[in-house]
């Protein structure tokens, strides 16, 4: 299977048009070319695109390659950014988001001769389900392996024995969160022989609440008011910048504590002593892969997921609230993570991404 097939200079071209990347019009040599693009207002305060750029920075350490990096308002923009380093000198083009998926998907299609990659999904057919792309790559997240621990030690906090989680777009990747912490919760509950509750998802039945959105905070806001109502204390919105929305809704309740997703919230001035941590993701090293797998491409590359141990997918370290998890419970969270690791303890969920070298997931 060929993915990233474009050659660098010097090494045998795979493709016939493979050494074009790597010469000028006059002949001369230039380093290869990658360009990276997020929309607007994800650029600065996400954890996921700030990563990717950090990775990029490590690739032109490491391997020489110039990169590119911009933002776009709108995904109209976005395209029309993403078609004009296509049509120029871009060899590797990559986009942050599901939401950029359908402006690289076509780019990819269009430009046989470059290579593309998505960060956070896989690139999805016209029923939505996983398909491959000869030239695009996606860069994947085991988030429930974070999502899990996240699960673990909600449980393990709460006080009234009730938490929550809910999602924003119902997506395999939401899932994945939401699974996870559920497996925390079970396997939390297995081993110190409780009953903690968990509302608004049920793994089982792969059924729960949405808000239906990304952006809506109001709706976030409602949600998380409805699950302190029912009495839980720990709350993990799903639902990536609107997750803003849950902040009101427990520092007025008092007492109560959220997890965070898709970025470190223990680090935000309005989230203090609101939010206890966040499950993290971080592409640097998937997109260093994908840059030197570009250079010099392997035939068995397929998708890079990004996992606990690849350091990929974590648990934030910085509680929200100092002190507030004492130093047995961390002793435990970290042999939880080990096992997890070490492959002992295994985080399910119909919606984890197939490691690297298997095919594609279809269904």
């Amino acid at each position: 299977m060929k993915l990233l097939r474009q050659v660098a200079c010097g090494i045998a071209a795979v493709l016939t048009l493979g050494m074009g990347a790597c010469t000028s019009v006059s002949g001369t040599a230039r380093p290869y070319q990658v360009c990276l693009l997020a929309l607007s207002g994800t650029w600065q305060d996400a954890e996921l695109t700030d990563s990717a750029r950090r990775g990029l920075v490590e690739a032109h350490q490491e391997y020489g390659a110039d990169f590119t990096t911009a933002e776009a308002d709108s995904v109209g923009a976005a395209q029309q950014r993403a078609k004009s380093w296509a049509q120029g000198d871009c060899d590797l083009i990559i986009g942050m988001g599901v939401e950029l998926e359908g402006v690289i998907h076509t780019l990819a299609q269009s430009h046989p001769d470059k290579n593309f990659a998505l960060v956070g999904s896989y690139f999805l057919d016209q029923t939505g389900q996983a398909t491959y792309l000869r030239n695009g790559r996606p860069i994947l997240f085991n988030a429930a392996e974070g999502s899990f621990l996240a699960g673990y030690l909600a449980a393990g906090m709460s006080q009234t024995g009730k938490v929550a989680a809910f999602g924003g777009l119902d997506t395999p990747h939401t899932r994945l969160y939401l699974d996870g912490f559920a497996g925390g919760i079970s396997a939390y509950n297995a081993k110190h022989h409780r009953n903690i509750e968990l509302l608004g998802w049920d793994k089982t039945s792969q059924t729960g609440v949405f808000t239906g959105s990304e952006t809506d905070e109001a709706a976030v806001q409602q949600q998380t008011q409805n699950f302190i109502a029912a009495g839980a204390d720990l709350i993990m919105p799903v639902t990536g910048v609107s997750a803003r929305g849950a902040i009101p809704a427990a520092s007025q309740a008092g007492e109560v504590w959220l997890i965070g997703t898709d970025g470190r919230w223990v680090e935000r001035p309005e989230a203090a002593g609101v939010f206890l941590t966040a499950v993290t993701q971080d592409a640097a090293a998937g997109v260093i892969d994908t840059v030197a797998q570009a250079i010099s491409p392997n035939n068995r590359v397929l998708a890079y997921v990004a996992t606990l141990a690849n350091s990929g997918v974590g648990l934030d370290p910085y509680y929200g609230v100092a002190g507030a998890v004492d130093d047995q419970f961390r002793a435990e969270l970290d042999d939880t993570a080990k096992l997890i690791i070490s492959g002992k303890l295994w985080v399910g969920s119909p919606s984890t991404p197939l490691p690297e070298g298997q095919p594609w997931r279809s269904n």
